[in-house]
């Protein structure tokens, strides 16, 4: 745990500073794009009184993720959005509710997110907490945040 104001404007600036960003190498099975991803983690603080802030760790490890009906890019681009999209979901929840939270219940809300977030961005998708068998691994990439 952390303390001090300085420390919350350093927390907010730096909960912001990255995005996942990659292009990923997809593997056509059927209709749909295959591409495991790996080094996915998200870790943020969150305030639980005025001046303590406690840590949640998320760490998906590696991912198969399956995305039909798009290219390659157009599969990429999903899964960066929903991504993202599904972080500021996991912010704002945990966010207002920083004592029903830790890093296992809170990597479980990501998890229901990310899947929400996928079909949002192309019906049929999914992921899965395993890889997938003859697709390819890619690392996850991030980028600074130009906003």
């Amino acid at each position: 745990m952390a303390e001090g104001n300085d420390l919350e404007e350093c927390i907010n600036e730096e909960q912001s500073l990255t995005v996942i960003c990659g292009n990923y190498n997809f593997t056509q099975i059927g209709n749909s794009q295959y591409a495991n991803i790996s080094n996915l983690h998200i870790e943020f603080y969150v305030q639980t009184s005025v001046s303590t802030y406690d840590v949640i760790d998320i760490n998906l490890n590696e991912i198969c993720v399956s995305i039909p009906y798009l290219s390659t890019i157009g599969a990429s681009n999903a899964f960066n959005s929903a991504w993202e999209d599904s972080k500021v979901r996991l912010f704002d929840e945990v966010g207002g509710n920083p004592l029903q939270y830790n890093s296992i219940t809170a990597t479980l809300l990501f998890k229901e997110f990310l899947l929400e977030e996928l079909i949002i961005e192309q019906s049929g998708s999914s992921f899965s907490s395993a890889p997938c068998d003859n697709v390819p691994t890619n690392e996850a990439v991030y980028c600074i945040n130009d906003d």
